[in-house]
């Protein structure tokens, strides 16, 4: 593990192998390589670590252009740079953890104030946080749209409650993501195409940007509540209904178990 000044967990190589986010490959498979883990072999070894924090959670990933045979493709957000300055190295093997004193310089190439690089920094890691509560919502409203979709299959039976049928409809109605509106996805998009520039730039973030992302996250916020409100309240209603019926009742996946399947076709960045 690496740790900042502070304390807070920069980045953590484990030799456990890490899974890769699916992207849509565009090259010749042979251009990807896969990051090997830490080696569980006695004696020393070479570890890199890319100077990055952790890879945002989002929707969707992409591969970057700069694919190399031979080499690992990288996959985009790759995860925001760290800055310049003191950090410390845990390595634990065996239940016995060893500690080291890190010192990260920036380029001499770049020249932008630490101010600049903070602010990109700082814009980053609020911008992965609403993509992980965007690919929360994402993923949990597409499960409770299939499961209400099959239950309301079953419901075809003469014995079946007219008003449970009209709950379910409505529910079903309610997940269904928006042809034109803002949705998670579509504010999902924009922030990872800004925290993908943040990613490859050592310079603030540009007014643009900064009204664009802001513009996004908010619109994730507003999506968000009245989410929760329906997951949390109107679909426990609707499973009520629903076990009454003898049918079984929705079920709101766990994070790790959420199952993506990005909308096909791009979309238009403003």
């Amino acid at each position: 593990e690496i740790r900042d000044a502070a304390g807070a967990l920069a980045a953590r190589l484990s030799s456990e192998p890490e899974a890769q986010p699916e992207a849509a490959v565009y090259f010749s498979k042979a251009w990807l390589r896969a990051t090997p883990p830490l080696s569980r072999e006695p004696g020393f070894h070479r570890v890199v670590w890319n100077l990055r924090t952790a890879r945002p959670h989002t929707i969707q990933y992409e591969y970057a252009i700069t694919a190399v045979n031979g080499e690992d493709t990288p996959i985009n957000p790759q995860g925001a740079l760290v800055l310049p300055g003191r950090y410390q190295v845990s390595l634990t093997a065996h239940g016995v953890t060893q500690h080291a004193a890190l010192l990260v310089r920036q380029d001499p190439r770049a020249h932008a104030p630490l101010t600049a690089l903070q602010a990109s920094h700082d814009l980053s890691q609020r911008i992965s946080t609403k993509l992980a509560r965007a690919r929360r919502g994402y993923g949990e409203m597409a499960a409770v749209h299939e499961q209400l979709n099959a239950a309301l299959k079953k419901m075809t039976s003469p014995t079946t409650d007219a008003a449970v049928t009209a709950a379910v409809t409505a529910l079903l109605e309610s997940t269904q993501r928006p042809k034109t509106a803002p949705s998670f996805d579509r504010s999902s998009t924009v922030l990872t195409a800004i925290a993908t520039d943040l990613e490859s730039s050592d310079r603030a973030p540009t007014a643009p940007q900064q009204r664009v992302a802001a513009r996004a996250m908010a619109q994730i916020d507003t999506l968000w509540n009245p989410w929760v409100k329906l997951r949390d309240q109107e679909l426990a209603s609707v499973n009520v209904a629903l076990r009454a019926q003898g049918l079984s009742p929705v079920v709101v996946p766990a994070a790790e178990q959420l199952v993506f399947k990005p909308p096909e076709g791009g979309e238009d960045l403003p």
